[in-house]
């Protein structure tokens, strides 16, 4: 959708390198591959990230499903307890990210609001599924791993962002990132599917 945001030349990593001291470049000759097999070689990585992220994401899913939704849920709808435990999550991030441009920097359209705005709701809809998923299997390491999958996700889209570009970070808000409010909406609409389904067949036993 914004043509100049994208880049398959690497200027995103090669600036993530820079920013820690090292040269992407001279890492990439020296093993002997181009950006363009750096890509081939990363993508099937994603299939051991969320395994890796899992184990970072454990603490936080045992503090919010595992604890503050079935508080919440005690009290409250489940839909209420959707709604409320998500902007909780995402209030919890608000001050890294007004302070330290935590997930979409400080510049970019709308700032700061939107993105409080979109980060909210990218909580809420992907708490709804993470608590699901635990709901369903009541045990937290699987909300873990949805946790560590989404975060693994998110590596991709940078593989292609393009660091040279004013409106990569202008418009970091909206995507490619998952957490953005266009790139987040495949994620929005399966999980009102799949709270309309968890609604309907709660307290249905799962077939052996």
């Amino acid at each position: 959708m914004f043509p100049t945001t994208f880049d398959t030349f690497g200027s995103y990593t090669i600036a993530q390198y820079e920013a820690i001291g090292q040269d992407f470049n001279q890492m990439l000759e020296q093993s002997g591959m181009t950006y363009q097999t750096y890509i081939m070689a990363s993508i099937p990585s994603m299939l051991f990230a969320p395994f890796i992220n899992t184990f970072l994401a454990i603490g936080e899913e045992a503090g919010w499903r595992g604890f503050l939704y079935p508080e919440l849920n005690k009290g409250m709808s489940r839909v209420k307890t959707w709604i409320v435990g998500g902007i909780i999550w995402g209030a919890f991030h608000f001050p890294a990210m007004l302070i330290a441009g935590f997930q979409y920097g400080t510049d970019y359209l709308g700032a700061p609001w939107l993105g409080l705005a979109a980060f909210t709701l990218m909580c809420i809809f992907m708490g709804m599924l993470e608590e699901i998923v635990y709901d369903r299997t009541k045990c937290i390491w699987f909300a873990a791993l949805f946790h560590g999958s989404f975060n693994a996700l998110s590596t991709i889209p940078q593989l292609f962002m393009n660091a040279n570009s004013s409106d990569t970070a202008y418009y970091m808000v909206l995507g490619p990132l998952p957490n953005g409010l266009i790139a987040g909406v495949p994620m929005f609409i399966l999980a009102i599917i799949m709270g309309a389904w968890a609604l309907k067949n709660k307290g249905k036993k799962v077939a052996s």
